[in-house]
């Protein structure tokens, strides 16, 4: 039923670009596929279906800041390989945010956070972002610059593809060879590592690269597979053990040093992702 709701988003008009709009305020495919489902059933194609996916990210937003998730919760990711780019992929990586970015709007108030992201992200104007909050334009302006202070200035990342595959490569290699300081020396002091395993014991927030490495070692005792893809456009990996996908990492290298790893362990997103067949 999931698959095809998201199909007829995809298929819906001007599907992709609200799926990219709507993903960077959410984070999450789901969430992103029910809210452009629901605002294209209300406006049709018209102008206004922008606001209405805005408004109905606002609603989910507010619902969410009632249950908030756990620290380790990893936002969902794009994992594509480099020849195979979907236009609906495409318009979600373009709508991207990297992960850190997501857990600090995680931080905001639902207001600051579509406030943000729409004017910061989007440009939108702030008379249309006060119609979508219902505020007046100089409390948006308020939120925005309060959330700007927030968010501060996020990692830059290595832009070149091949250099952050070599880290990676590097990585598993001295994770494999179970040497813990060569692991350690592949991570900045500051890193952190989320690994979301749907509530298992394993399932934590990592900071430092002490902590990281003997993590990191420690996993790599049990006997698997890693394998090179695209996650949010960056190096990312996808770990196989005896035949089935185990894990999702997606690495953010900086300065040739891990920064940040976001983990997917958690058997039912991992399987959401449909990673298997970009294995093939």
């Amino acid at each position: 039923m999931a698959q095809q709701a998201s199909e007829i988003v995809r298929s819906a008009p001007r599907g992709p670009r609200l799926r990219g709009l709507a993903f960077r305020l959410l984070g999450s495919l789901d969430e992103t596929d029910t809210a452009v489902r629901q605002a294209s059933e209300r406006e049709g194609s018209s102008d206004e279906t922008d606001l209405a996916v805005a408004r109905l990210c606002l609603d989910t937003l507010s619902r969410r800041a009632k249950a908030p998730r756990d620290d380790w919760h990893v936002p969902d990711l794009v994992v594509t390989t480099a020849d195979q780019h979907t236009p609906e992929q495409l318009e979600l990586l373009a709508g991207s945010v990297g992960s850190v970015l997501y857990v600090t709007l995680d931080a905001l108030s639902a207001h600051e956070r579509v406030a943000f992201v729409l004017h910061d992200g989007y440009g939108l104007e702030v008379d249309r972002i006060a119609d979508v909050l219902g505020l007046p334009a100089t409390a948006v302006t308020a939120l925005t610059d309060r959330a700007r202070a927030a968010v501060g200035e996020p990692l830059a990342p290595d832009g070149d593809l091949r250099g952050q595959r070599a880290v990676l490569d590097a990585f598993f290699k001295a994770v494999r060879a179970g040497d813990e300081d060569a692991v350690r020396s592949m991570i900045r002091p500051d890193a952190v590592l989320r690994a979301d395993a749907g509530g298992h014991a394993m399932s934590a927030v990592v900071e430092g690269a002490e902590q990281m490495a003997r993590r990191a070692v420690m996993l790599g005792r049990v006997r698997s597979t890693s394998h090179h893809v695209l996650i949010n456009n960056a190096a990312g990996s996808v770990v196989t053990a005896q035949g089935q996908v185990a894990a999702v990492l997606a690495f953010t290298v900086v300065g040739g040093q891990v920064a940040e790893i976001d983990e997917i362990a958690a058997p039912v997103r991992v399987a959401a992702l449909g990673v298997e067949a970009l294995l093939r």
